[in-house]
């Protein structure tokens, strides 16, 4: 039986495609163990997944100084990577010493793009290493690195945002690999960008359809475009009742959630919502978020905190959020129109690939009032979702692809 350890960081949306992986990996006969935050504990054991602790609290991270400047750095790729650093070098220890304990006898390590210790980790154990992105970063000259937040014309300059980004990373990861180094004998961390080779040389699973981004022809034939990694609901799942009154109602509510994102002022984003919401004659279910988008439910508002988008998001008319990696697989594989609102990193790219595809709008967050976002929704109502597009993503098992290439022939 190969013994698998997957390693990742970070929130829910970067989490839960993990818990599909481990699924996935489990029906073809593997033996898992999912390494996260402790926050996340509760969602593996109800797949019944084999977790073991990281340390952090990403949700204690986002309410400090550093966490509100990466949420508020906007199209600053710089500020929100210099924050990313402030966040994250103290747990860089911490976290090895805790992964290398959970994960020494694993004879496979998938580690996703932020847990950049599992690219090290698999060379000290000395095991197969899979790299595991739920963006498309390897460089391409197809488009411009997702973390580019700016159109950038040209295919040689499309190649090169990549190569800037992945440079203004290591320039934030290097102090934290090099306190490894000085930790661990015989780790050499190498003065240009091993990211950059990893993403060249080593092998990866990208967990994006290519019906959503269709695969370059100049990506390396050991990078594979799996297709989204779905997260079925619970097996002990039942929606509350009053959930369910509430979306059988016609027309379909409007969804608004922007996932792990605190909100610095979340009732003035509950009163903007609202007014929108009313400007098209429309309720709301709205997620609280981490620090709530303050407010209790109403008649024409549901509030709910924890609730699978495999279940809601086709039961909901429009879904408005943040243009989040996991997010928009789950609007887009059910068939429901988007309304995205980037804060910031790679949520503009998804927001162009929404609106390249005809399955939603966008609007970015720092020009959010209530009456574009009522526009944004009822532009997002008047266009219907591509039906192809929908049967196409239907079709994927995105995970069980992903197995595959983890298991090896």
């Amino acid at each position: 039986m190969t013994r698998v350890g997957l390693m990742t960081v970070g929130s829910r949306g970067d989490v839960e495609p993990f818990v599909a992986l481990a699924l996935a990996l489990k029906r073809r006969g593997a033996d898992v163990r999912l390494a996260t935050h402790e926050r996340f504990r509760p969602l593996a054991d109800r797949y019944e997944v084999a977790f073991a602790p990281l340390p952090g609290d990403p949700a204690e991270l986002m309410a400090t100084p550093a966490g509100r400047r990466a949420l508020s750095s906007g199209k600053n790729v710089g500020r929100f990577l210099t924050a990313f650093r402030q966040l994250t070098e103290h747990l860089a220890l911490p976290t090895w010493d805790a992964a290398q304990a959970a994960l020494q006898d694993c004879d496979v390590l998938v580690y996703s793009t932020f847990a950049f210790q599992g690219h090290y980790l698999a060379q000290h154990l000395g095991v197969r290493a899979v790299a595991a992105h739920l963006q498309p970063l390897l460089p391409t000259s197809a488009f411009a690195s997702p973390a580019m937040p700016f159109p950038v014309p040209g295919r040689l300059l499309k190649r090169w945002s990549h190569d800037a980004v992945l440079r203004l990373f290591w320039q934030q990861a290097r102090p934290g690999a090099l306190r490894l180094a000085a930790r661990v004998p015989g780790l050499v961390i190498p003065r240009d960008m091993p990211f950059a080779h990893a993403l060249r040389d080593e092998e990866c699973i990208v967990a994006v359809s290519p019906s959503v981004v269709p695969r370059p022809s100049d990506w390396p034939p050991q990078a594979h475009l799996t297709g989204y990694w779905r997260l079925p609901p619970p097996p002990d799942f039942t929606p509350p009742p009053a959930l369910v009154a509430f979306v059988e109602e016609t027309p379909p509510p409007i969804y608004v959630g922007f996932g792990s994102l605190a909100q610095p002022d979340p009732t003035a984003v509950r009163t903007l919502v609202e007014a929108a919401l009313a400007r098209v004659g429309r309720r709301g279910v709205i997620h609280s978020g981490w620090n709530g988008i303050a407010g209790a439910s109403s008649p024409a508002i549901h509030v709910v905190d924890d609730i699978p988008h495999a279940w809601l998001f086709p039961r909901v008319g429009a879904v408005v959020h943040h243009g989040g990696a996991g997010t928009t697989a789950a609007a887009l594989s059910a068939g429901c129109p988007s309304v995205v609102v980037p804060h910031f990193g790679d949520q503009w790219f998804w927001a162009e690939r929404v609106e390249h595809l005809e399955a939603g709008v966008s609007v970015p967050r720092r020009r959010l009032t209530a009456d574009r976002l009522a526009a944004a929704v009822a532009a997002a109502l008047a266009r219907p979702f591509p039906a192809a597009l929908a049967a196409r993503l239907a079709a994927e098992d995105g995970a069980d692809a992903a197995a595959r290439v983890v298991l090896g022939p």
